[in-house]
C-alpha cells in the first residue's frame, strides 16, 4: 500500500505522519497519538488477507514478546489491535527510538575499539537473556533468535553510556 493510500488516522487514535520503512512481513509508520501527542512507530502486517497462519502468528509474537520483557535494551510495545481502515490488518505500536542502527554505526566508524564492541554485545546479550527468561516458549519457538537482527538501535542509554535497544525491522528515525 503506497503512502498516498494510507488513511490519515488509524484505529481512531494514531495520526499517520510518514512511512519509516518496510520489513519482511510489515510496514512501519511514524504516527502521533491523537490524545497524548506522543510520536510512536506503528507496524502493520503487509497483505494480511493473504497471510498464512504461520505469518500471522509470527507477527503477533513479534508484538507479544517485547511487551512481556522489561529491559532498557528491548523496545517497548504499547498497543496492538486491528485496523479497520487498513482492511482489518493487525498492527502493533512501539516506542519510536532515536539513534542510528548498529550496522550503520559500525559502517560510519569502521572497526570499533574492543571495549566498545564488547559493551554493545553485552547489551544485546542482556536483552536476549531477559527475553529468554521472560518467555520460556520463545526458547522452543526460536522467536527471539529470529527477531534479533542487525536493526539494533541506540536508545535509552543505561547510566549515561551509549545504549542498544532492539527494534523491529525498518524502524529508522
Amino acid at each position: 500500500m503506497p503512502e498516498s493510500d494510507l488513511p490519515p488516522i488509524i484505529a481512531s487514535r494514531y495520526r499517520v505522519l510518514d512511512e519509516i520503512g518496510q520489513g519482511g512481513i510489515g510496514r512501519v509508520l511514524r504516527v502521533e497519538h491523537v490524545h497524548t501527542g506522543e510520536h510512536l512507530a506503528l507496524k502493520v502486517l503487509l497483505a494480511c488477507r493473504g497471510a498464512d497462519a504461520t505469518t500471522l502468528e509470527r507477527f503477533k509474537r513479534e508484538a507479544r514478546i517485547p511487551a512481556l520483557i522489561r529491559s532498557e535494551h528491548v523496545v517497548r510495545v504499547t498497543d496492538a489491535d486491528v485496523a479497520p481502515e487498513l482492511g482489518g490488518a493487525p498492527f502493533f505500536v512501539m516506542e519510536l527510538l532515536d539513534g542510528m542502527d548498529v550496522e550503520a554505526y559500525v559502517a560510519s566508524k569502521g572497526a570499533l575499539p574492543h571495549a566498545e564492541a564488547i559493551e554493545i554485545l553485552t547489551q544485546v546479550a542482556r536483552a536476549l537473556d531477559k527475553a529468554m527468561a521472560g518467555d520460556r516458549l520463545a526458547q522452543r519457538r526460536l522467536a527471539v533468535g529470529r527477531d534479533a537482527d542487525p536493526g539494533l538501535r541506540g536508545g535509552r542509554p543505561p547510566r549515561g553510556r551509549p545504549g542498544v535497544a532492539r527494534a523491529s525491522a525498518g524502524v529508522r528515525r
